[in-house]
């Protein structure tokens, strides 16, 4: 694990801990909500995932309605992660930042902190032990397959 990745891990488990989210499933609403972030969704244009923006009172989060349960929810936790590591600059651009699915090079941090928000590095490395049933923990997680896949990888565990 790289400096940066336990920089990441040690964010999102202070975030986790902070809204009380030590939880399987996390709620990423209550997490949202505890930040006073509003959470909507809506059909997106092609090729949109989500989007955050400050809108000089609130930040507000779009996530596209159309796409699987878990992809919203992973949207939701990238949009999240753009909130915790990026806030400042969006609330003093109070621009709109739009996630594509054709995703550019430097999302890698935010996607990292994503996965750790929606899958704790300690949880899943405990339930992998038990289960290590890739299949079984996405739909513990409530998560996609591919992305339990990429977070074991990452952690070292596959």
């Amino acid at each position: 694990m790289t400096r940066i990745d336990r920089k990441l891990e040690q964010k999102a488990n202070s975030i986790l801990v902070k809204n009380d989210m030590l939880t399987v499933p996390v709620d990423l609403i209550t997490i949202a909500n505890n930040h006073d972030i509003e959470v909507y969704h809506d059909r997106l244009p092609k090729g949109i995932s989500g989007s955050i923006k400050y809108n000089g009172e609130k930040f507000q989060i779009v996530i596209d309605e159309t796409e699987s349960l878990v992809k919203q929810r992973f949207t939701l936790a990238h949009e999240l992660a753009h909130y915790f590591l990026e806030g400042d600059k969006l609330l003093r651009n109070q621009e709109v930042h739009f996630d594509r699915h054709d995703k550019n090079s430097g999302e890698e941090d935010i996607d990292y902190l994503a996965g750790a928000l929606l899958m704790d590095r300690d949880m899943v490395t405990k339930l992998y032990q038990v289960c290590p049933s890739v299949t079984k923990l996405a739909k513990t997680f409530n998560v996609s397959h591919s992305a339990m896949t990429m977070r074991l990888i990452r952690l070292g565990l596959m």
